[in-house]
């Protein structure tokens, strides 16, 4: 594994041990796999503001709504012991979701992150930018979590956007299953904060007899 995906880890593990502090749970130590090339559903080509979303949109006094990304769900998606979601910049929908000042908060965090390699990781409490960009996320049902938005590095020199700080309890609900398509969107509320939504999940394998089978997917962080 690259060097820079161990500083990944290495940080991450921190996280899990400050998540592990709040939930009383402790999980063992594990490497991310990470893989860059995530199986895009076919059956989700339609990126009009789908009704769920106005729904969503309706109770939230939401504005502004974009398709970030549409992806399968994998197996690592769903183990609290990786605890995160990535959303790898090659298959992003719009780099437009983010406001100049979000932007400059996740490069803040991630330049921090990219000076710390190859030295002893020490927690600055004072740096408000060190846990990345806070956002909520809202599923399709209106449960609502609060989780990190920050910036990661994959393979090749590529980059990620990782939903994590927060992932495990989006786990926890229980409404996706390994090799469901599901979709990430971003809409605006109140005086122009940003929210994160989950689409409900659409079983492809299920509804369809010539879709991709959940052996074709592949492992990611």
């Amino acid at each position: 594994m690259a060097e820079s995906d161990d500083e990944d880890c290495r940080f991450w593990k921190l996280d899990m041990l400050e998540e592990s502090a709040n939930s009383k749970t402790v999980f063992k130590e594990q490497e991310r796999t990470i893989v860059d090339d995530i199986p895009i559903p076919e059956n989700m080509d339609d990126s009009s503001t789908p009704e769920w979303l106005v729904k969503v949109m309706e109770e939230w006094e939401g504005y502004d709504p974009k398709l970030i990304i549409k992806r399968k769900v994998q197996k690592t998606d769903l183990d609290k012991s990786q605890s995160c979601l990535s959303m790898h910049a090659t298959q992003l929908e719009t780099l437009d979701f983010l406001t100049e000042e979000e932007t400059d908060t996740i490069e803040k965090h991630w330049i921090l992150t990219q000076k710390k390699k190859g030295k002893h990781w020490k927690r600055l409490k004072t740096d408000d930018q060190e846990e990345g960009l806070k956002v909520d996320l809202v599923d399709h049902d209106l449960n609502q979590y609060k989780v990190d938005l920050r910036k990661w590095s994959g393979n090749n020199g590529k980059w990620k956007y990782v939903l994590t700080n927060g992932w495990n309890n989006v786990i926890g609900a229980k409404m996706f299953e390994a090799n469901d398509d599901i979709q990430v969107w971003s809409f605006r509320f109140e005086q122009g904060k940003l929210c994160l939504s989950l689409s409900p999940p659409t079983r492809s394998d299920q509804n369809s007899s010539s879709s991709t089978p959940s052996s074709s997917c592949q492992t990611i962080a």
